[in-house]
């Protein structure tokens, strides 16, 4: 849930209630339990924070124009309203990267070209259910033990075509830099862990037990996840139907 208090000025989205990250990768994937419209559903987060801004602009616009904040939206309106194609340029730049392809020094028409393809990915694994991370893994080049849930053959034929198209691109780069692309730090590196609803529900309910090894140990885990690290399985794993966790609110 990205209400408009969750965002700060600088852009992050802060102080989040109920909130996780991905397993299969669900488009439609809400994880406020009150959410029962689907306002916050994982797609719907770029209109939602456009929305955010607009609201901010609405506040800005009284304080410049106290007497006529409707003529100070109309000149604020160009600047909120390019945030939707900004968001779009940036998020297939840091796709790209997560799957080991620098997205800036692409022409604009391999951009074209490689968003397509991130779109195919992303639809094959929202079609069929595909660990997100899992998946991205597998669709960076990682080959043994990528899926703990081994995809059906069909899957797995779809996801290496398109795992090829992808490693043409990293073979043949075309020259260009069409944009300034701010890739998060670490978002080129292979991400192995996040940390999975199921886990941390593990981990709350041996500590309410008496017994906090198991936190430490995913604790461990979650500060290096760009490395493969032994004895992972309560974290690397998709989780079983009977582990996720079926209610998330504030204070989850």
């Amino acid at each position: 849930v990205m209400n408009t208090d969750n965002m700060a000025l600088s852009g992050q989205s802060i102080d989040f209630g109920p909130c996780a990250f991905l397993d299969e990768y669900d488009p439609h994937a809400v994880w406020s339990s009150i959410d029962h419209h689907s306002r916050y559903a994982y797609q719907n987060q770029p209109a939602i924070a456009r929305w955010n801004l607009s609201v901010l602009a609405q506040t800005v616009a009284v304080a410049l124009n106290p007497q006529k904040p409707e003529d100070a939206l109309q000149k604020l309106e160009p600047i909120w309203t390019q945030f939707e194609s900004q968001f779009a340029a940036h998020r297939e730049a840091c796709f790209a990267a997560r799957l080991g392809v620098s997205f800036g020094d692409l022409s604009v028409d391999s951009q074209s070209k490689i968003s397509k393809t991130l779109e195919q990915a992303l639809q094959t694994m929202a079609k069929y259910g595909v660990d997100f991370t899992q998946g991205l893994l597998f669709l960076r080049g990682e080959e043994e033990g990528v899926f703990t849930h081994a995809p059906a053959p069909s899957v797995a034929v779809e996801l290496t075509a398109i795992k090829l198209q992808l490693e043409d691109f990293k073979k043949n780069p075309s020259a260009g830099t069409s944009g300034d692309f701010d890739v998060p730090r670490g978002l080129n590196r292979k991400l192995y862990y996040v940390p999975r609803n199921h886990a941390i529900e593990a981990v709350i309910t041996s500590a309410h037990q008496g017994e906090v090894q198991p936190f430490l140990d995913l604790l461990q885990i979650l500060q290096n996840p760009f490395e493969r690290h032994p004895n992972d399985a309560i974290v690397y794993r998709h989780p079983e139907p009977q582990e996720r966790v079926g209610a998330t609110f504030c204070g989850t």
